[in-house]
């Protein structure tokens, strides 16, 4: 007798976009997913995907939009039409939204990163809150599951909306999974670096770099060396935030490098002076536990989902503050390996991916 075969529908878009925080997150897992004769998986995107690290073979369709704004904007009737054809199991938003039409067979789950668009709405672009406003709400309400990626997450969605408490599971980043740089010749580009402050995330208004670079200029003038590398993707702030460095004339101080890979990546965590991250607000903050993995000294932002990660040794400021963003580079700057005092208990017991993928497949395939 045959096994009926689950089939799972994954929102795959973060993998047509740079390499955010959402779309590293949405490869750890597609990655690890079981391939299985009793599980159909499925992808649909907006625009064609972009990941070089997904193996695309274990997934039996993949559909996509098309290209462009046209494809965007005709995303949710495709999807609407997408889904009376495919008719899944377990529909998955790894990234807040859900569609709007479903079978009543259909398990629909939604992974919640941030409330940023309700607690941080002025650092968002028009459209994104308003499509935050718009669909976030309905897909929290609709979902038979939510997964939260930090307590803090989970926190603010219950503050939210306060009737989906008992619909959260708390399903934390699994470690770091970054390539292991000790044996690897250092990367031609970071050994032309010397020595540098690291900050890892979006050039968006969320990630406070103007801030960041008002401290950073204070700490050059009062006879700081280290550069500043910012490794990210181009948001939406990304013009002022070019304007800003040319207005406080930092020149070649500060390296910017775009979708770097994991491979640089671990390079720029292994041979980095401190980790900086002054950001207004986080669903998590994966950047900091791969700089935690690398046992760098940080800057940190005085946010309780920060605080959650236990980093081992940090230096808290005001992200308010440039001047106490100033003055604790320049403390920074003397630490190392030695001013970790202890390994707080916690941070190695936390999942590999593995682990994570094992209770989201879970999750996604159970009744």
């Amino acid at each position: 007798m045959s096994t009926i075969k689950k089939i799972v529908v994954i929102d795959a878009r973060p993998l047509s976009r740079g390499r955010s925080g959402i779309r590293r997150y949405l490869e750890n897992i597609l990655t690890r997913l079981p391939e299985s004769p009793d599980i159909e998986w499925v992808l649909y995107s907006d625009l064609p995907l972009v990941s070089d690290v997904v193996i695309y073979s274990k997934f039996s369709n993949i559909r996509i939009v098309g290209y462009g704004f046209l494809a965007r904007i005709m995303w949710g009737w495709k999807v609407r039409y997408w889904l009376q054809i495919d008719r899944p199991d377990t529909f998955w938003g790894p990234r807040h939204h859900l569609p709007c039409f479903f079978a009543p067979q259909t398990r629909k789950i939604v992974t919640i990163h941030d409330m940023v668009w309700v607690n941080l709405p002025e650092t968002m672009r028009f459209m994104g809150l308003l499509a935050e406003k718009l669909f976030t709400p309905r897909s929290i309400k609709s979902a038979d599951a939510i997964i939260a990626v930090s307590d803090s997450t989970a926190t603010a969605i219950a503050d939210f909306l306060p009737d989906v408490c008992k619909k959260i599971i708390v399903i934390k980043h699994g470690r770091p999974d970054l390539p292991k740089v000790a044996e690897v010749p250092t990367d031609i580009e970071v050994r032309m670096l010397g020595d540098y402050f690291l900050s890892v995330g979006t050039v968006e208004p969320r990630k406070n770099y103007e801030i960041l670079l008002d401290g950073y200029s204070k700490y050059l003038k009062s006879g700081g060396k280290n550069k500043l590398v910012i490794a990210g993707t181009r948001g939406w702030a990304w013009k002022r935030f070019k304007r800003k460095i040319s207005k406080l004339d930092l020149g070649t101080n500060i390296v910017f490098i775009e979708n770097c890979t994991d491979l640089k990546l671990a390079h720029l965590y292994k041979h980095a002076k401190a980790f900086v991250m002054v950001s207004l607000g986080e669903g998590y903050g994966l950047p900091v536990a791969e700089a935690q993995d690398f046992d760098l000294p940080m800057l940190l932002s005085n946010l309780p989902v920060f605080r959650e990660l236990r980093p081992r040794v940090a230096l808290w400021v005001d992200p308010h503050d440039v001047n106490a963003v100033a003055n604790n580079l320049t403390q920074i700057e003397s630490f190392g390996i030695a001013d970790i005092k202890e390994k707080l208990v916690g941070f190695e017991d936390r999942p590999d991916w593995d682990s994570v993928t094992d209770k989201i497949v879970s999750l996604l395939v159970g009744e």
